[in-house]
């Protein structure tokens, strides 16, 4: 449950961010995470999460970069005392990893560089979303939240606004439900 509490914490902070509301129904939200413990909890309570996110499915990926631009800045606060006066030739070659260095990063591997090995706590890692997608990630896992809104999807989200409406007038008004 604590996964699916940080999951759904992710994404509710995302639509806050993004500014879309949470009637608004959305086709999917992805869990990335290279901890099959907790790609294993997200499948098993998908429905919740979908629920709680008005979302109309949940999937969990391993690949972060189907969904973000992955890149990496040194940890200056890590590596400056280790590397001292190398630290500007190191802080470019750390910049210049591509997307598939990075990954492995996320996978536990370590890079090495000019005999130095530097592994995923020596680098600050940035996502860049993909267009229609908006991402968020704490240490374990990330989510991507697709933001396309299909007509369908914009019907249904007028639908549930409609609703909401009509039942504060219910409430203004002192009508009973059944009324």
């Amino acid at each position: 449950m604590a996964v699916v509490r940080s999951v759904v914490g992710l994404g509710r902070g995302l639509r806050r961010a993004h500014a879309v509301r949470v009637r608004q129904p959305l086709p999917s939200l992805t869990v990335v995470s290279h901890d099959t413990q907790v790609r294993g909890a997200v499948d098993a309570h998908a429905e919740l999460i979908a629920e709680e996110l008005n979302v109309k499915t949940v999937a969990t990926s391993e690949d972060e970069r189907a969904h973000a631009h992955l890149s990496v800045k040194p940890n200056y606060r890590r590596l400056g005392p280790r590397l001292g006066a190398r630290m500007k030739e190191f802080a470019a070659v750390i910049e210049s990893f591509d997307e598939a260095a990075v990954a492995a990063l996320l996978d536990g591997a370590a890079q090495t560089v000019a005999g130095e090995e530097f592994v995923l706590d020596d680098v600050v890692v940035s996502r860049t979303p993909r267009p229609g997608v908006v991402v968020a990630a704490t240490d374990r896992l990330a989510a991507a939240l697709d933001t396309t809104v299909t007509a369908e999807l914009a019907r249904e989200g007028l639908a549930r606004e409609v609703v909401k409406a009509v039942q504060a007038q219910r409430r203004t008004a002192g009508l009973d439900v059944a009324d």
